[in-house]
């Protein structure tokens, strides 16, 4: 196969089910990784994520699949389900406002961060907003001074490609929470 490397994920925890979100039949796409831990006797889904890349011909529409697979199985899971986003997902956090213009193609609309929904007025959602609506999702990124975001560095660019995402039910108090 010509397949580009999947994703995986190591666990110490119980590992109760896994399947794969199918974003593309192609073998050149990775497709995402859905993985439910056990934490406790609570269930933890935790999706691995590896989505297209932004360099030569890496339109942001082809990331809008990824976010769009993603989104339909998080809308399935029943209400209040804890889980974890995580990944590369070749986005950084603050790519509203430094969005290429080479590869937009989608009108200033970024798949992680619109379709998954991350922002309300053009900026990440806070923790605050988060715990009081079932609106958002957190990016983790926000727990880190400012000098310290970034997980890649290309040449003196800083970026932030890797995520790791919550919803508001890890800041519920009950079952498995992220403030504990």
């Amino acid at each position: 196969r010509n397949a580009p490397i999947q994703v995986a994920l190591l666990s110490r925890k119980l590992i109760r089910h896994q399947n794969e979100l199918i974003v593309s039949p192609s073998s050149k796409v990775r497709n995402i990784l859905e993985v439910v831990v056990d934490i406790d006797g609570y269930p933890l889904h935790i999706f691995v994520n590896h989505w297209k890349s932004r360099g030569y011909r890496g339109f942001e529409s082809k990331r809008f699949k990824y976010a769009k697979t993603l989104k339909a199985r998080l809308d399935s899971l029943p209400k209040n389900s804890e889980y974890i986003i995580l990944g590369d997902f070749n986005t950084n956090y603050d790519a509203k406002i430094n969005i290429n213009k080479k590869i937009d193609d989608t009108n200033y609309k970024v798949a992680l961060l619109d379709i998954l929904p991350l922002i309300k007025d053009g900026r990440l959602a806070d923790e605050k907003l988060v715990q009081n609506s079932n609106k958002y999702l957190y990016d983790l990124w926000l727990e880190l001074p400012y000098s310290l975001r970034y997980s890649y560095k290309f040449f003196a660019n800083k970026s932030t490609l890797d995520h790791i995402i919550i919803p508001h039910s890890m800041f519920d108090k009950k079952a498995i929470d992220w403030s504990s």
